[in-house]
């Protein structure tokens, strides 16, 4: 699909994408930390060329509703997969930073469990884990984590109401946490629409079959 960047989850690089026909003729942009959210953002956006579908996963999701609101010049549309639009209040921002600080000291110290921990998030699945396309780089996913986790990233949710764009929201009818936070995204974002597919939080490799229909669809009908 020309005029679309891919934005992969965390850990993950864009090659996540490949089972999507839609990702044919696109570009997709592995994420690099830099010094803070704000610098990621203004780097990634210097990536993005005029017209662009934006499509990103859970963290690239995240980044995707950043680049939207803080640099909307170059972007078309968004489809925005798992996505959490930050947290509303400073304890849970300490609490979920603390966290992810965590995590990234136990990859530092022993990839294997540190994943093996990740993956027992109530969002997953539990008896699949598809690590085809997981980052082995552990300096790089440290700094995702303690630069772009989910307590270091804006509270975007109060100003969904900003975007003037298309915005497709997907996310798993199994991640009840996530459906649950999309739907009301959906009722906050003008122009937008919010399909759950049959998949936990990781519905690019549990259902790409069903991503990749929804992003032809809503790229036919409102682009």
């Amino acid at each position: 699909m020309k005029n679309a960047v891919f934005l992969p989850g965390f850990a993950l690089n864009k090659s996540m994408y490949s089972r999507l026909d839609v990702f044919d003729d696109s570009m997709g942009i592995d994420i690099t930390a830099k010094t803070d959210w704000n610098d990621t953002l203004n780097c990634t956006a210097k990536k993005i060329k005029p017209d662009s579908l934006v499509v990103g996963y859970s963290m690239g999701a995240r980044l995707a509703l950043g680049l939207a609101l803080d640099h909307p010049k170059n972007i078309k549309a968004l489809v925005l997969i798992s996505v959490n639009a930050g947290l509303a209040n400073n304890q849970a921002r300490h609490k979920r930073i603390s966290l992810d600080d965590k995590l990234a000291r136990d990859f530092e110290s022993s990839f294997d469990l540190a994943l093996t921990k990740f993956n027992k998030n109530e969002i997953f699945d539990q008896n699949i884990h598809n690590e085809d396309h997981r980052i082995k780089d552990t300096q790089i996913i440290s700094d995702q984590l303690k630069i772009l986790g989910l307590g270091k990233m804006p509270f975007y949710e109060d100003r969904l109401i900003e975007l003037r764009i298309p915005v497709l929201y997907l996310s798993g009818s199994r991640d009840i946490k996530y459906t649950q936070l999309n739907s009301l995204y959906k009722k906050k974002t003008p122009f937008s629409q919010h399909r759950i597919l049959d998949s936990d939080h990781r519905i690019v490799s549990s259902n790409p079959l069903g991503v990749d229909l929804n992003i032809q669809w809503f790229s036919k009908y409102f682009l």
